[in-house]
């Protein structure tokens, strides 16, 4: 989707930036990270956290809610490599997570969601334990972005 065009809405959001330039920013944000095409690729995984990010999540977070909007984008794109759709439990919408929150469910922090922890202080992602989920390269590069990282347990 074109950054330019998606999402614009009739009412100001993120300290009086329109849904157009709050995407707009999101996107430059994210190219720091993420090359721009790969995030307008909405086939691609990070094309997909970038579409949740900016027109689905329901915190709405805006340009330069950080480390936040980082980590919310890398845990998106994690889910979404992974097929978190096919996940056993805690996928999203799952209704019986047991472990946490459902991942990309509800309004709350995504060290909310399961598996995930944050430091107390900076609530800046520290640990994340998935289990047995196949995860890609593309998704251990976009960890690196997640600066506080201390323990990752990814099994076989």
């Amino acid at each position: 989707m074109d950054p330019s065009t998606g999402g614009e809405g009739p009412g100001l959001v993120c300290d009086g930036l329109t849904q157009r330039q709050r995407t707009v920013a999101i996107t430059e944000e994210l190219s720091l990270i993420t090359p721009v095409n790969d995030l307008l690729n909405p086939d691609t995984p990070t094309g997909m956290a970038y579409e949740y990010i900016v027109f689905s999540d329901p915190l709405q977070l805006c340009p330069g809610d950080e480390p936040q909007l980082t980590q919310r984008f890398v845990l998106s794109t994690l889910y979404y490599s992974t097929s978190g759709d096919d996940w056993v439990s805690c996928f999203q919408d799952d209704t019986n997570c047991d472990a946490g929150s459902s991942w990309l469910t509800g309004d709350e922090s995504e060290c909310q969601w399961a598996g995930i922890s944050c430091g107390e202080v900076t609530g800046e992602v520290a640990e994340i334990e998935l289990g047995k989920c196949r995860v890609s390269n593309s998704s251990i590069f976009h960890l690196s972005f997640v600066s506080d990282i201390s323990f990752l347990q990814i099994m076989p």
